[in-house]
């Protein structure tokens, strides 16, 4: 790569970034939908854009829009697979139903962090979701063991009620 090309790339990760500061600060999701997004699909995934794709996710869940979310993930997916991003991924998944597939992206997280209360929890949702109730309980308690966060905590309350008093 010559130093054109690098000086360029780098000028688009900046921009990338930039955006997303704005689309935080300011709520402003027509920068997102307009420019956010060209620089997401028109590049070729590479590992500089990879915080542009897992912030432009993480924006997506929080918006509800899990099908992008879940596209900009497999995007990032292909240049560096972390454990962040693959939860994320598997978050949006479980909210369109893909439960194996979510399931998949958990266990693949898992086995790089497998100290992550996060993913834990996601594997007892993915679980009780898919009537796995043994297997539910291992990851809850697991969760619990590895600090498994109040918030979390009560999500899984609130989401699964009598089904969790089964794993307890």
């Amino acid at each position: 790569m010559n130093s054109a090309t690098s000086c360029c790339k780098g000028k688009k990760v900046t921009d990338a970034l930039k955006f997303l500061n704005n689309i935080e600060l300011n709520e402003q999701l027509n920068i997102f939908e307009n420019d956010l997004l060209n620089v997401i699909y028109s590049e070729s995934p590479s590992k500089e854009l990879h915080l542009v794709y897992l912030k432009g996710a993480m924006h997506c869940y929080k918006n509800e829009w899990y099908v992008k979310g879940a596209e900009i993930c497999q995007i990032a997916c292909t240049v560096l697979r972390t454990p962040m991003i693959l939860t994320l991924l598997a978050k949006c998944l479980i909210k369109i139903g893909e439960l194996e597939t979510a399931e998949s992206a958990l266990n693949e997280a898992n086995v790089m962090d497998i100290k992550n209360e996060e993913v834990w929890a996601y594997l007892t949702v993915v679980n009780i979701k898919m009537g796995n109730f043994g297997e539910a309980k291992v990851c809850y308690i697991r969760a619990l063991e590895y600090g498994l966060q109040t918030e979390m905590k009560n999500e899984i309350n609130t989401l699964f009620g009598k089904e969790l008093d089964i794993l307890i």
